[in-house]
């Protein structure tokens, strides 16, 4: 009884941890459609600039060769992963044909026009982070990302924020510009809450349940990172306690067994 009483203090005091997720592309094909599908409690959709193109978000294996995009192709010449193959990514697709019916986009290509790749998590998350390719210097204007929470804008951060001098999301590091790849540094809630260089957003929020990356022209997302919400205490506690009771019953049976 001393234990169990012990045991249950201990998890009274136990801080929720924070769970981290990823959209992994790991199962995906080149050419695969991604609309509406979700990846680890993540909907993926896209709206396409071009209103005669398909809104369609699919995959792209950079380690593939010969594709209808080069600029896609591992390895990359610029930026702070230059060099590196970084396997599969995230594109709003030019065309949806499937000649022969395999379920896949014959010839996977990014819109030129751009457009919006939009993550919508089941859960409220507190932090993102994750890869930007091919993303031309001239087409730096616009908004990089829109992040929401209810429906409600909450903050909007442009590309440049990450290459202006004396802005609060300044990184060196990041060249854009044509066959480049740059990791993007975690966003936090916090971050952005608290920064004017939002867009000049100064509302208060701890949490985000969209995000979205609006593309003036082509290019394409990977290596999508975020961090949800960490469960209340009571409910982290009401979980630890379904397993310390199924633990004491299995005690238990095993003395009844040994007697």
């Amino acid at each position: 009884m001393r234990i169990a009483i012990g045991l249950l203090a201990v998890l009274g005091m136990m801080a929720s941890p924070a769970l981290a997720g990823t959209i992994d592309l790991s199962s995906y094909a080149h050419g695969a459609k991604l609309g509406g599908v979700t990846i680890d409690g993540v909907t993926i959709t896209a709206t396409n600039n071009n209103s005669n193109h398909p809104n369609l978000p699919i995959v792209f294996d950079s380690l593939e060769e010969n594709t209808a995009d080069p600029d896609l192709e591992s390895p990359f010449s610029k930026g702070n992963l230059s060099g590196q193959s970084l396997g599969k990514l995230i594109i709003i697709a030019e065309n949806s044909t499937d000649a022969n019916g395999d379920g896949l986009i014959d010839r996977p290509d990014d819109e030129a026009a751009g457009g919006v790749i939009k993550f919508s998590f089941a859960n409220p998350i507190t932090a993102i982070w994750m890869n930007l390719i091919d993303i031309e210097v001239s087409e730096n204007g616009g908004f990089f990302a829109v992040i929401k929470s209810g429906g409600t804008v909450v903050s909007e951060l442009e590309f440049s924020s990450y290459t202006e001098s004396g802005n609060d999301f300044e990184d060196t590091s990041i060249v854009f510009g044509n066959h480049s790849a740059n990791a993007i540094k975690p966003l936090t809630a916090a971050a952005l809450s608290a920064s004017t260089d939002d867009e000049g957003f100064t509302n208060t929020f701890t949490s985000f349940d969209s995000f979205e990356i609006h593309f003036k022209g082509s290019g394409a997302v990977g290596a999508v990172n975020f961090t949800v919400v960490p469960l209340p205490n009571a409910a982290w506690m009401g979980l630890g306690l379904i397993g310390f009771i199924g633990a004491v019953r299995l005690l238990r049976r095993r003395r009844r067994l040994a007697m």
